[in-house]
């Protein structure tokens, strides 16, 4: 039987609570090289779905018992989601996110009528080449122990918590491809795992677990054994029957 204890008391970690931007979701901690831990998420939103996520870092020096105030680690113009957050090497500290189309966020706004002319006025300055560069799956290298972090690139494969570090140093990355030929949409009908080279910034493909029977596999998360077995943790929705 798995057990959980909690180790400490909940603490409010991020928030902004002078400003409407006061939304902050999808959480991922990690302890640097240095011993710090990071907390990074999506952050200065107005809810769920809304062009201004950013994703965030804050640090802790405490075990946990204090954080910084959240910094901007990267922002794109679009509705940056999801922060993953993956230390590897001496000094190297990876980000990771995704993002939805402007037309996706245009049809979603109705559900937030009271901030819906703000965040369509938004949305009608952010331009197709901006889009363009930038739409799918993202990430952001640091070479300096996270202090840094350097331009947002776009990623293969998407899932919340972003890679995992393996015990020969690879960096493997689980989670929905993206369809290059079909708008940058996750393909969810199976879950495909990627290495990760950081010194060249390359990536390879391993290999995928395709789903069965009508569900889609979304938002995985690959963690190595201690006897180098690889487990892959996979939300399945929705089902044949």
């Amino acid at each position: 039987m798995i057990k959980s204890e909690p180790i400490g008391s909940a603490k409010r970690i991020m928030s902004n609570p002078l400003s409407k931007h006061n939304y902050f979701g999808w959480p991922t901690v990690a302890r640097l090289q240095n011993g710090k831990l990071a907390a990074v998420a999506s952050g200065f939103r107005l809810a769920h779905v809304c062009p201004f996520g950013q994703v965030v870092i804050s640090y802790s020096e405490d075990e946990g018992e204090t954080f910084t105030r959240p910094a901007v680690a990267f922002d794109t113009p679009l509705d940056d989601r999801d922060a993953g957050i993956l230390p590897f090497g001496e000094k190297g500290v990876m980000l990771t996110s995704f993002n939805n189309s402007v037309n996706y966020q245009r049809s979603y706004c109705i559900n937030y009528s009271g901030s819906s002319p703000y965040i369509l006025g938004y949305l009608d300055t952010v331009k197709k080449e901006e889009e363009a560069v930038f739409l799918g799956a993202t990430y952001a290298i640091s070479r300096d122990g996270g202090f840094t972090f350097g331009e947002v690139k776009r990623a293969p494969v998407s899932s919340p918590h972003g890679p995992c570090l393996l015990s020969d140093g690879t960096v493997l990355f689980a989670g929905c491809e993206i369809q290059e030929d079909k708008d940058r949409q996750m393909d969810m009908t199976k879950i495909t795992a990627f290495a990760f080279y950081p010194a060249e910034e390359r990536w390879e493909k391993r290999g995928s677990v395709p789903s069965v029977d009508g569900y889609t596999f979304c938002e995985a998360h690959a963690v190595e054994a201690k006897d180098g077995t690889l487990l892959c943790f996979i939300r399945v929705q929705g089902g044949g029957g």
